[in-house]
């Protein structure tokens, strides 16, 4: 099983460090251009109140969604009253060939915040967040899943993070992991687990695990026959055999449950 694990994550690393790459240039342009505008607009960013709508910049929420029905709706609705202004605000939820009501679900929900993609087939999260980037023009881009809910206040506070301090993110790869989740969860909105994807997704570090992402708990007890599914403590613990590489096995375990070829 070790030698079969080894041999699906050397065959999948290029695809998503690539992916990762490429989040991360986006990620790198559209601050530059949010740190330009903000700087031209010094004299009125002093004057605006924290409550100035307009000082917000557009913001799109990704989720990649694979046999949801259990929680979409819920998830939608939760990212519907989002405290954050309609008029630059988009959640773009691409279903990964999904078999059970997720897609239909998603169609009956409208609100023209909302963009479902229902892709056929299932072809992975990656592949999935990746099409789905290519329909983002806004500035600020947050990734999620769909089996999590966010406070009515999240998105609106770290928009106001970048807003209030554009450069505040700009020394995080100088940091080291740690650092970096003790930074992100310092603002308003943003835990651990939050931080966590930043770091495998956009600073794309090697070696980061996220033992509490049910996916990944979910995946270790399947592809290892346990009897139950570990707690967080028990997965950082099993996670251990596969360092300086974690976060490749977090790409290839939630890979696992596509049910798809690699």
């Amino acid at each position: 099983m070790e030698l079969i694990f080894w041999l699906c994550i050397s065959a999948i690393v290029y695809t998503y460090l690539g992916y990762a790459v490429v989040l991360h240039i986006l990620s790198g342009i559209r601050a530059a251009v949010r740190d330009s505008v903000y700087l031209l607009r010094k004299d009125e960013r002093r004057l605006a109140p924290d409550s100035d709508d307009s000082m917000l910049p557009s913001l799109a929420v990704v989720i990649s969604a694979y046999n949801e029905e259990t929680c979409i709706s819920q998830r939608v609705q939760n990212l519907l009253t989002q405290d954050y202004p309609s008029n630059r605000y988009r959640i773009l939820i691409g279903s990964d060939g999904s078999i059970d009501a997720t897609n239909r679900i998603l169609e009956s929900c409208v609100d023209p915040r909302l963009q479902s993609f229902l892709f056929e087939p299932n072809r992975g999260k990656a592949t999935v967040l990746n099409d789905l980037m290519e329909n983002v023009v806004e500035e600020l881009v947050v990734f999620s899943d769909a089996n999590t809910n966010f406070e009515p206040g999240a998105l609106r506070n770290l928009a106001r993070h970048f807003v209030d301090n554009p450069a505040v993110f700009a020394h995080l790869d100088a940091l080291d992991d740690e650092a970096v989740i003790a930074e992100l969860t310092g603002v308003v909105g943003i835990g651990r687990w939050t931080a966590q994807m930043f770091l495998i997704f956009t600073l794309a570090r090697p070696d980061v695990f996220a033992p509490d992402d049910l996916g990944l708990q979910n995946a270790i007890m399947r592809l290892y026959d346990l009897p139950e599914k570990p707690t967080p403590k028990q997965a950082a613990a099993f996670a251990e055999r596969w360092a300086p590489y974690r976060s490749t096995a977090c790409r290839y375990l939630w890979k696992s449950l596509d049910n798809t070829p690699l």
